[in-house]
């Protein structure tokens, strides 16, 4: 079979390239997050996505409204200003410290849905939390004079994207991607209008950058969608994470951002425990065998050599029978 044929091996290639124009976004945004509002931010990244949206939806056939008002609307609400705060605190902080603190959103999503969807805590997911404010500790604690100011924006779109996650699950699959996505778009398109009544003028060769900004916004939006359709997302998200060190070395080459060996270790300390927040497949608050086996798509029957239900040194002696 041909690799691109097979969904596991695309489910990978996608998140690969989300994760590729995710990074390239966020680092243009921060580029120019100095030169224009945070309005005028939110405007770029999500017109270009309206007219993709309604384009895409009109060959198709999708419904604008979609079934989920409700949930559409609040998650719209929820992204729309989580995004808001991320433009804000990108212009005080470095691009890798914003996306280390940016990923504590499936730690907020994760106590929001003890308290709201009546998730059972249990031992994995206090481990995780752990590791990931340790990590967070170590990053904050070696990083300097960092703006106490960028922090709480970052912060504050880390909690509120946690709201946004609950109700995408609430969502589910009663509605399309591209209506998700469109909702989304059309709410931070008209907040994004407000910089029309504090316009910062825009050079214009920047034009095609700020443009930019919008077609990688929804490619990576695209690619994220597609990668969790085709494959599994517990397989496919730690790719996602990748972006963290990505980002902090995109910082350090392109925009002469500066980190030691600490944040580097404290950024791996935070991934890890996202990572492990996955990883209880079964549910059963440990990470054991079982959860491997899965994630590994290990079968087990292929190396029972005997038959006898088990893999030990029997099935290895069971080799030299004739």
């Amino acid at each position: 079979m041909n690799l691109l044929q097979n969904k596991k091996v695309l489910s990978i290639i996608f998140m690969i390239l989300c994760v590729l124009s995710y990074t390239l976004m966020n680092f243009v945004c921060k580029f120019f997050s100095n030169e224009l509002t945070a309005y005028q931010l939110l405007f770029f990244r999500s017109f270009p996505s309206v007219l993709i949206c309604i384009f895409a939806m009109r060959q198709k056939k999708i419904s604008f409204l979609g079934n989920s008002k409700g949930f559409l609307f609040l998650r719209a609400l929820a992204g729309t200003l989580s995004a808001l705060f991320f433009f804000e605190a990108i212009k005080l902080l470095p691009i890798g410290t914003s996306m280390i603190l940016k990923n504590l959103e499936p730690f907020f999503a994760l106590l929001l849905s003890f308290a709201f969807l009546g998730y059972k805590f249990n031992w994995v997911h206090f481990y995780a939390i752990l590791f990931a404010l340790l990590g967070i500790f170590i990053v904050l604690f070696n990083s300097g004079d960092l703006s106490i100011e960028g922090i709480t924006y970052m912060t504050i779109s880390a909690l509120i994207g946690g709201f946004a996650i609950v109700f995408i699950s609430k969502i589910g699959n009663k509605d399309s991607p591209l209506t998700v996505v469109f909702y989304l778009s059309i709410f931070c398109t008209l907040l994004g209008c407000l910089s029309f009544f504090d316009w910062k003028p825009v050079p214009l060769e920047l034009y095609f950058y700020l443009f930019l900004i919008g077609i990688l916004n929804f490619i990576a939006q695209l690619f994220l969608t597609l990668s969790f359709q085709l494959g599994d997302p517990r397989k496919v998200a730690p790719i996602k994470y990748v972006e963290i060190l990505l980002a902090m070395l995109l910082g350090t080459f392109l925009l002469g951002e500066s980190y030691v060996a600490y944040n580097y270790i404290g950024a791996v300390i935070l991934i890890f425990a996202l990572v492990i927040n996955i990883m209880d497949v079964n549910k059963d608050g440990k990470i054991n065998l079982k959860d491997f086996e899965y994630l590994t798509d290990f079968d087990k029957n292929k190396f029972d050599l005997n038959k006898d239900g088990k893999i030990n040194f029997k099935d290895f002696l069971f080799l030299f029978k004739k």
